[in-house]
Formats: C-alpha cells, structure tokens, sequence
C-alpha cells in the first residue's frame, strides 16, 4: 500500500465503540511474555508463544478485560511513523511475525528502560486476541509481584506449624491488573492506542516513558492530536458529504483549512463557514458543522457545551498546511506547495467540477488496510 498518496477512508469508529469490545466476547490467539530487568542488564527474549491451554485462556481474558476497564487514555500517533505501532499490527496481521516483533518490543523498551533507571523491572506481555470488533492486541508492561505461598509444615514432634514462603514469580491477574497497558487494533478509530496506566498519580493520566518514548504518541488531549483530529473530522466530513457540495467541497474545504490553521485560536463556526462560503443546501448547517468538529476535537468532554475553539499545535499545523496531494482518477498523483496548488485547483473544479478528483492529505500516511485474506 502507498501510504502516502492513499485516499482517506471514512473513520465510523467512535470511542464508545472501541470501549463496548471490553464487554465483547474475547478469543485469545496468541501469548507470550519477555523478561526485561536493566538494573542486572538482563533482557530474556522468550522464542515460543506460551501454550494455551481453556484455563489460560480464561486467564487472558479476564486480564484483558479488568484492564480495560482502566483503559481512559487515548494516544494518537501524530508522524505516523510510530515503529511501535506498526510493529503492533504486524503482529496481528501475520502470526508468523508475532514473536519476532514481540521480541523487537521488548528490545525498545528495554532499551527506554536502561535510560530510566526509576523504571522497575518487569516482563513485556504481548496477546493477540480477536472480538465483535476485530483483531485486538494488548501490550503489558507488568512488575514483579511480590506475594506468599502457604506451606504447612509437620514438625518432629508431630505440631504443624505454617510457613510463608516469599515468591516473587507471581504473574499479574485480573486483581492485581498490569501497571502499563496499551491496546492496539489493526484499524483505527479517532485514535491509535488505548492506554491504561494503574500506578501513575494524579498529575499524569500515563506514564510518559510509556506512551512517548516506547509508544511514539501523543496522548488524545495534547495540543498536537486535538490539531490532528480536527483535520480528520474535517475530511471525513467533507468525504461524507462531497455530493452535496460545490466541486465535491474539494477547493474551499482545502482553502479554508489552509487558512484557519494559520489562527490561534481556531473557532469552528469560523471555519465552518468559510468551509461551506458558497453551499446552496440548506441541510448544511455551518453550526451542526462546528458542533461535530468540537465533539471530534474535545473527545474527552462527553456532552456539550464544549469549548468554541482550540489552540492549533504550531508545529503539527504547519506539517498540515505544506502540502496539498490529490489523486485525479485514482491514478494520477498530483503533489505540490498549498498556496500554488490552491490556485490550480481552483481553476479544475470551476471548469469541471465533476472529475474524479480526491484529496490526500500529509496525515493520511497514518492509515493502515486490513491485511488481505
């Protein structure tokens, strides 16, 4: 797939759907588990899956879902580039790679720990599971779990006495969850991670070693993902509504990103209305527009009001301004600066607002296709 001059698909998954699969029926596929301890600067790759047998499949789900019930945080990949991400859906698009990615994994944040020396030792587990949503990959960063076993012991004069013997090989479980967890799907929604994070403090919803440096993310309320998301809210309503619109929306959709990016802040009905400047159809409403838009911005305030504008991310908003890339017939790639291409594209869709013609925008790299069957 060329990721870099593919055409946007629609995104219908919402985070509420993502957050009902915890209550979906799990299929776990695959499992396996490294040992990452840099303080002794020992790093045990395992080579094998760990054998499923109905018990520990049991295990596994119940794992996954206590966890998910944790799982508030939301990470989005704002390069697309994430080597960990990509290496996730390998995982579930192959099952041939999922040790040896699995092992990439562990090596990354081993590696992230050996720079972190507060960073407790502990295993990486990898399952891959499968639900009403589709394939599913859940990462743990575990910690040693320090527990007891009993042991009843017959002294020589016939007394039992008990012993409590330490153990420190005990695995997490849905009462003692993992204290890093990321889920992974294979298609993403608004987001690219799900995150959990059972030991971080008030100040932080995930540990930043975990989501910034092993991940490569950005958590969902940044400045640079809310800049991102807006940009994929505004696609995707175009796209849904492009047979209602002037020449498909295509030139003052385009033209009106290129402009309300360069504000700070940004007010969706501002954008909203210069984005529908010249729409006939009364069904489209500039309002119901920015409301969509603040919803898909502000994921995280579930019910309105919610605020009428956003800081833009400079740096994200100006990635997003360069470059314009269009497909004409979905062959023909046409790829330039914005500022001229917006004139060109002018011309196009005044002489013919009726080709085949569809934007790729730089974000779009960030789409991944199912694997073929």
């Amino acid at each position: 797939m060329d990721l870099q001059n593919a055409t946007l698909p629609g995104m219908t998954v919402s985070i509420e759907e993502n957050i009902d699969s915890k209550k979906a029926e799990l299929n776990i596929e695959h499992v396996i588990m490294h040992y990452l301890d840099p303080k002794n600067n020992s790093l045990k790759l395992s080579d094998y899956e760990i054998e499923l047998n109905i018990t520990a499949r049991g295990f596994f789900c119940a794992l996954i879902e206590k966890s998910l019930e944790s799982a508030n945080a939301y990470g989005v990949d704002i390069d697309g580039a994430s080597p960990t991400l990509l290496a996730c859906r390998d995982m579930l698009a192959a099952c041939t790679a999922f040790v040896p990615r699995s092992q990439e994994l562990a090596e990354a944040l081993y590696k992230v720990m050996v720079k972190n020396k507060s960073i407790s030792s502990g295993d990486l587990l990898a399952i891959a599971a499968h639900d009403s949503n589709g394939p599913l990959l859940a990462i743990f960063k575990t910690e040693l779990n320090h527990e007891f076993e009993r042991k009843y012991e017959i002294r020589p004069d016939g007394t039992v006495q008990v012993v409590l013997i330490p153990n420190d090989n005990v695995v997490p479980s849905e009462r003692r969850p993992p204290q890093k967890c990321a889920f992974i799907r294979q298609t993403r929604a608004n987001f690219d991670v799900q995150l959990a994070d059972n030991q971080i403090g008030q100040k932080e919803a995930v540990a930043k070693f975990f989501y910034q440096d092993f991940l490569h993310c950005e958590l969902l309320t940044s400045p640079a993902a809310r800049t991102l998301n807006f940009c994929r809210a505004v696609e995707r309503w175009r796209r849904d509504h492009e047979a209602y619109l002037p020449n498909q929306g295509i030139f003052s959709f385009t033209k009106a990103l290129y402009e309300q990016l360069q504000s700070f802040p940004l007010y969706f009905k501002a954008f909203a209305e210069s984005a529908l400047l010249g729409s006939q159809n009364p069904a489209l409403s500039s309002q119901s527009l920015a409301d969509t838009l603040a919803a898909k911005v502000f994921q995280d305030i579930l019910h309105p009001p919610r605020p009428e504008s956003f800081e833009p991310d400079p740096d994200t908003a100006e990635k997003l301004r360069g470059t314009i890339r269009l497909t004409l017939n979905e062959d023909i790639q046409i790829s330039g600066p914005t500022e001229k291409l917006l004139n060109m594209l002018e011309v196009i869709t005044q002489q013919n607002g009726q080709l085949d013609l569809h934007l790729t925008t730089p974000w779009i790299k960030r789409d991944f296709q199912k694997p073929k069957s």
